[in-house]
């Protein structure tokens, strides 16, 4: 049930960006993927949504089907949740997207952000992985300009 329910909030969560992208708002993604400014509009049930469908992929990817994938110590996708309950992970999100400057940040990026803090990393690794995602989204949002 939870499942099904998680589903369906992903998909209308979904639609509603899809939506809002083709009304000209394609404020919403960075390099193809929702940013903060789409988190900041998410209802609490779709950012909720949002979260357990992001959890799953991210435990699919993780490496528990026998495949190899590199991980770092505290990104690890199936690591993302262990310090953090789906409640704590949204409200660490929104307090991440407060600061103006994170909205062109991709949410799965900001997620990465949250479980490193969350995971012990350090105040330099923490202003290092935020300084790259700041020139990953600037940089996508200066090759999306230069298409319209």
């Amino acid at each position: 049930m939870a499942v099904k329910l998680a589903l369906s909030i992903t998909l209308v969560a979904g639609a509603l960006l899809s939506q809002a992208q083709s009304t000209g708002l394609g404020l919403l993604d960075t390099g193809g993927m929702a940013n903060g400014r789409a988190w900041t509009m998410m209802p609490d049930a779709a950012k909720t949504g949002y979260v357990l469908g992001s959890s799953d992929t991210a435990s699919f990817f993780s490496g528990r089907d026998g495949c190899n994938i590199s991980r770092d110590r505290y990104t690890d996708a199936y690591n993302i949740f262990t310090h953090l309950t789906i409640s704590e992970v949204i409200k660490e999100l929104d307090v991440f997207y407060s600061e103006p400057s994170n909205l062109p940040i991709p949410i799965l990026m900001a997620r990465r952000w949250v479980a490193a803090k969350a995971g012990g990393g350090s105040a330099e690794y923490l202003g290092k992985l935020l300084a790259n995602y700041r020139t990953f989204a600037s940089g996508a949002v200066e090759i999306e300009n230069k298409r319209q």
